[in-house]
């Protein structure tokens, strides 16, 4: 069982790593700031679903946490950063107005379950805000993110 926890462990490192492999400058920052949502997001995913301890305080800040960096990105896609390390297909930049949507939309959700988990909400409500999070995150991904 070592065995295999140890094989796991490090093709998920040898992943994470290589995901960024060669990315320089303001892609390899925008590529750490969505790395870190996901990050977020997945923390978001356990605590969320967990319907026995709910951790009002650690929801609110891993919401907050997505909805600053989804304000932060916006700035790292600068016209012309487009390489061979990026994740980011072209059609961001012909499509900007709706990338940006999207983007504000993940940061609203985000903003909501933050709020939601300060007023101490239902599971349910949480469970509901949580996937409008990540239905922006899928949408967003489904269109202007590069399958490696």
């Amino acid at each position: 069982m070592k065995k295999i926890i140890y094989i796991v462990t490090a093709a998920l490192f040898a992943f994470t790593v290589n995901a960024h492999n060669g990315a320089t400058g303001v892609v390899k920052e925008r590529m750490d700031e969505m790395s870190s949502m996901e990050k977020a997001t997945k923390q978001l995913a356990k605590l969320v679903k967990d319907k026995q301890a709910t951790d009002y305080a650690s929801i609110s800040e891993l919401s907050k946490q997505i909805a600053q960096s989804n304000a932060n990105v916006m700035h790292l896609f600068p016209q012309g950063s487009l390489t061979d390390a990026s994740e980011a297909k072209a059609r961001i930049w012909h499509n900007w107005e709706h990338f940006s949507s999207l983007m504000q939309e993940s940061k609203a959700a985000a903003e909501g379950l933050a709020a939601a988990a300060t007023s101490k909400a239902s599971t349910e409500v949480m469970e509901q805000q949580f996937k409008v999070l990540t239905k922006t995150c899928k949408s967003c991904h489904r269109r202007y993110k590069v399958k490696k």
